[in-house]
């Protein structure tokens, strides 16, 4: 098996809604395999690989130390501004067309993003993508174009550099390449318990949960491990284990052990 069909065949990617468990279940799924894991929310506002160059590691803040263990995995993966994000851009589209908007203007960045993610893996990983990464409601985009173009369409154009990575058919290509693409589903009454844990993160964006299971080549509820105080280790850690046989994949068994005696 070559490197690139081994990635593309032992990878996990965790797929859901904001709040389903994926940070959880990555760090568990990593030390149970022995993977690094990738976070697309990590990687989105990390210092360029220019910004560690230029510095020595005694210069290196602690925040500075972490982001440089992160990024040495993808050493060359370019972060949101090298790719064009503009925070100023990014504040004045909320305010004068919404979280809709905002939330297009945030997805050309992501899909890029993943896009260069994928292309330079170099090792079988757990890849954690960040909340509302599958959703992507085209009908709503183009509802958006045409009234952004109908105001000003250079604005638009100018908003939206990387409008050809827009789009649920770009995402769902991306993510068709990989063989273990878990869609980690919420309770039914998700959107009731949304309201009661966190008001000001309810956004209706993230509540179709569609078009996640679309992308999915397996499906895993993970009904009573959110929404508690503490997370529910032992429902975790079963999860883990259903997730890692359901792609046939085997634990590294060193790593387990060396766990249980720390």
């Amino acid at each position: 098996m070559d490197k690139k069909t081994e990635i593309l065949e032992k990878s996990i990617i965790l797929n859901g809604p904001i709040g389903s468990g994926k940070s959880l279940l990555s760090r568990i799924l990593a030390r149970k395999l022995g993977y690094h894991v990738i976070s697309t929310d990590s990687f989105r506002h990390l210092p360029s690989k220019k910004y560690f160059q230029s510095k020595s590691f005694e210069d290196l803040t602690e925040q500075d130390k972490t982001s440089l263990q992160l990024r040495q995995h993808l050493p060359n993966l370019p972060n949101y501004q090298e790719l064009g994000f503009n925070p100023q851009t990014s504040e004045m589209i909320m305010r004068r067309f919404g979280a809709v908007a905002w939330h297009f203007y945030q997805k050309q960045f992501e899909t890029k993003l993943l896009s260069e993610m994928f292309s330079q893996l170099q090792t079988p990983s757990i890849i954690d993508l960040g909340g509302g990464m599958g959703i992507s409601l085209d009908r709503d985009y183009k509802y958006l174009e045409e009234k952004a173009r109908a105001i000003n369409p250079n604005l638009f154009n100018e908003c939206f550099p990387l409008k050809n990575y827009i789009g649920f058919d770009k995402i769902k290509k991306l993510l068709g390449q990989f063989k273990n693409v878990i869609y980690l589903k919420l309770p039914n009454n998700y959107s009731e318990n949304v309201k009661k844990a966190s008001q000001d993160r309810l956004n209706p964006i993230f509540l179709s949960t569609g078009q996640y299971q679309e992308t999915a080549t397996q499906t895993i509820s993970v009904q009573n491990l959110i929404y508690q105080n503490q997370p529910n280790w032992d429902k975790a850690e079963k999860l883990a284990d259903e997730i890692i046989s359901s792609c046939g994949l085997e634990q590294c068994k060193h790593i387990e052990r060396k766990r249980h005696l720390t």
